[in-house]
């Protein structure tokens, strides 16, 4: 199941989501009861974005890339060390 989002623009700026597309922005009390207002009177909005969320975070954050990302960081770390020098 995926749960539609809205976060702050601060939140999510390391993501690559998209506003509107994968989550909604909000950056301050009344955006966010905007966009919780909008996702509770319109349910094909609200299952869209959490249809739309759930994809993002399977294409993005599997265990299989956080594994490979920590591969990446061990490897040009020990390439870095002075004993591999």
């Amino acid at each position: 199941c995926g749960a539609p989002v809205v976060a702050t623009r601060k939140a999510t700026a390391a993501l690559l989501a998209k506003n509107e597309q994968d989550l909604l922005v909000a950056d301050d009390e009344r955006e966010f009861a905007q966009a919780l207002l909008q996702l509770l009177e319109t349910p094909a909005k609200r299952a869209e974005l959490g249809r739309s969320a759930r994809r993002f975070v399977e294409q993005h954050h599997t265990w299989n890339g956080a594994a490979a990302k920590l591969e990446e960081i061990y490897t040009a770390t020990y390439a870095k060390s002075p004993e591999t020098a």
